[in-house]
């Protein structure tokens, strides 16, 4: 994960990474697909994250570590795939690449209104950013996200 540290994930699904590799093989599949694969990425990643927890808590060995923080294998596979944006925005963030983390948070604002479940993604991300004592931040996601939805409730 020291390739996370030094480089965006923007950059990493541009450059000769894995993570471009995944872009690149799935942006030729249907959306639905791409959007099974992420989903599936996502939850099982997050799901052995648990299972390690607990295997470690009882002084065994779990199924190991994954390369990429959570969420970057399934946005590299979907980038439209709204739980992998929240998550992989906030990894940036707290890595301080606060622009790169805007970027994709914003990028939420643009989905189409149909996304499962959009409206409590962009509410995580806006509470987020206000955990963050990131106001200004929160205060241009919640705008972008009234104007692109004016008629949706969070």
């Amino acid at each position: 994960m020291k390739m996370v540290k030094k480089t965006s994930f923007s950059a990493l699904v541009r450059s000769g990474s894995e993570l471009a590799e995944l872009r690149s093989d799935y942006a030729s599949r249907s959306a639905k697909e791409r959007r099974n694969a992420a989903d599936w990425e996502y939850h099982s990643q997050m799901a052995t994250e648990i299972f390690n927890g607990a295997m470690s808590q009882s002084g065994k060995e779990g199924l190991g570590e994954s390369s990429w923080p959570a969420g970057y294998v399934a946005l590299a596979m979907d980038p439209l795939y709204a739980p992998a944006i929240l998550t992989v925005g906030s990894v940036e963030y707290q890595l301080g690449r606060k622009a790169e983390a805007m970027e994709l948070f914003k990028g939420l604002t643009e989905l189409p209104k149909n996304e499962k479940d959009l409206h409590i993604v962009i509410d995580k991300a806006g509470d987020f950013l206000i955990d963050q004592k990131d106001y200004e931040n929160a205060l241009v996601l919640y705008s972008l996200a009234e104007k692109a939805y004016p008629r949706e409730v969070a």
